[in-house]
């Protein structure tokens, strides 16, 4: 469904761009050599081709090689995917998941950087049995870490980390005031 709950479609389109979007979202546009690439895997975490391509545009697969070359950023099998991580960060993956603090940092970003997931999408994409993703799902929703996304259909089994739904619901509010315009003043006189 369409977004719900008074959340503007523009600015859950605005959300999903800056942080999932195409070149130039998410800093994709400032990716142009080795170290801009491995800044962008520090910021957004492990990336597929795919959305490298996505977010760097045509010659993503030149800066991936340039960058491999330049040992800034390494490939790794996650989740039965090849990947791409910044290069400092490959001790991290090697113990992910089974080290509750490699676990906490490479989900945590991952949560931080998307409109909203399901335990099935951390499931699959993290490699991890379901009824681990769904533990995970149940503590960051005790700790108030995640929350039901307000655009989402009820029992869609959609969540959204409390800082993205604060984003959007933000963007929500200045889209609706800018649409009703200024206010005349005789309104107030």
């Amino acid at each position: 469904g369409g977004p719900r709950a008074g959340i503007a479609a523009e600015a859950l389109a605005a959300v999903r761009e800056r942080l999932e979007g195409g070149a130039g979202a998410g800093g994709g546009r400032a990716a142009a050599g080795p170290e801009d690439l491995a800044a962008l895997l520090k910021r957004r975490g492990d990336l597929s081709a795919e959305q490298l391509r996505k977010i760097c545009g045509p010659d993503a697969d030149e800066r991936i090689a340039a960058a491999l070359s330049d040992r800034r950023i390494a490939a790794a099998d996650i989740g039965g995917e090849r990947r791409y991580i910044a290069r400092d960060e490959v001790e991290v993956y090697e113990r992910f998941p089974g080290d509750p603090g490699a676990a906490a940092f490479v989900l945590n970003r991952y949560i931080e950087n998307v409109v909203a997931f399901t335990a099935q999408e951390l499931s699959g994409r993290f490699g991890l049995a379901p009824g681990d993703a769904e533990a995970k799902i149940a503590a960051w929703e005790a700790e108030g870490r995640i929350e039901r996304p307000p655009f989402a259909e009820p029992g869609s089994g959609y969540w959204s980390s409390r800082r993205v739904v604060a984003r959007i619901v933000r963007l929500s509010l200045a889209t609706v005031r800018s649409a009703e315009g200024p206010v005349p003043p005789e309104r107030w006189q």
